[in-house]
């Protein structure tokens, strides 16, 4: 078994051992789990005390599968070992930004169905167009536009973030 993981995954090519990988994968899921718990928290509403109508299972459920199909697509095709789950960020920002001005456009509460589907739909049009712009030479002329240094300070600005 050892073997096959070794050929699959080029461990040993890496200076890496099965053992050591699956250690550091334990310990990867053991620093993620947190999520697993606070992100359906944060986007039902529970967390905040102001429910948002997103139910706290299907949050549960949903952030469970997509982790683990993100970080297995992630280690399986890709073969980089990173685990993949939903930033608290992006979480933060849907909860306090999206649902309110979905909730100003369209005239309803925050909690009801047609509130976080909009926000639902907002987020789902804005990854289409990230992959469209992903896939294009749109995205190469934007990242050429950007001068080094910037780059430069953007990256570390989001390591000290």
């Amino acid at each position: 078994m050892n073997d096959r993981l070794d050929a699959f995954f080029r461990i040993s090519a890496a200076g890496s051992c099965v053992r050591t990988e699956v250690i550091a994968g334990l310990s990867t899921f053991a620093a993620m789990a947190y999520i697993i718990c606070v992100q359906p928290a944060l986007l039902s509403g529970v967390m905040g005390g102001q429910p948002t109508g997103m139910p706290f299972g299907a949050l549960l459920t949903t952030t469970c599968i997509m982790s683990a199909f993100g970080s297995i697509l992630m280690g399986v095709v890709a073969n980089y070992p990173i685990g993949l789950a939903p930033g608290m960020g992006s979480n933060f920002f849907f909860v306090f930004n999206v649902l309110g001005g979905c909730a100003a456009a369209t005239g309803m509460a925050i909690g009801t169905p047609e509130v976080w589907h909009a926000a639902l739909g907002v987020v789902l049009l804005s990854g289409v167009l990230f992959l469209a712009v992903s896939f294009t030479n749109l995205r190469k002329s934007l990242l050429n536009s950007i001068s080094p240094s910037m780059k430069n300070a953007i990256a570390a600005g989001l390591g000290l973030f």
